[in-house]
């Protein structure tokens, strides 16, 4: 199985989050709950979020194979070719949701046109959502 590459991860309030380019074709954008939140392991048809066209993931996973890539404080980089490191997704309970919809570009079908996202742009997303599930938190 190849490894996919999280083209951005972080901790932000404490949860973690990151985003995917899922084959190359689209972004992804996962965020991990954490096991007090009321929303843990509730399929994601059940969780009332307002996200990027709905949730269409949940799941008790590690993502066995995404790699994060390690910041280098020394370079400034997070990526050195030749020289980096990289380490496993944190296992947990992962909600997730997609940039695949209708009005999104896709690589995969360029004709259709569309939005496309940025990976900053999803990460500004997912602090959102963050900020929402620490208020569903009560």
């Amino acid at each position: 199985m190849s490894k996919i590459i999280a083209v951005k991860h972080g901790t932000y309030k404490n949860y973690d989050y990151m985003v995917l380019n899922a084959h190359g074709t689209h972004f992804c954008a996962y965020v991990r709950l954490p096991e007090s939140h009321p929303f843990y392991q509730l399929p994601y048809e059940d969780i009332d979020l307002d996200c990027h066209g709905g949730l269409t993931f949940s799941e008790m996973t590690d993502f066995e194979n995404v790699r994060l890539r390690v910041w280098d404080p020394g370079s400034g980089l997070w990526w050195i070719p030749g020289r980096w490191e990289e380490e496993k997704v944190k296992k947990g309970y992962w909600i997730g949701w997609d940039y695949a919809h209708i009005g999104d570009f896709c690589p995969a079908f360029p004709k259709r046109g569309g939005r496309e996202w940025t990976a900053d742009e999803i990460v500004l997303e997912a602090k959102m959502v963050i900020e929402e599930l620490i208020k569903k938190e009560k």
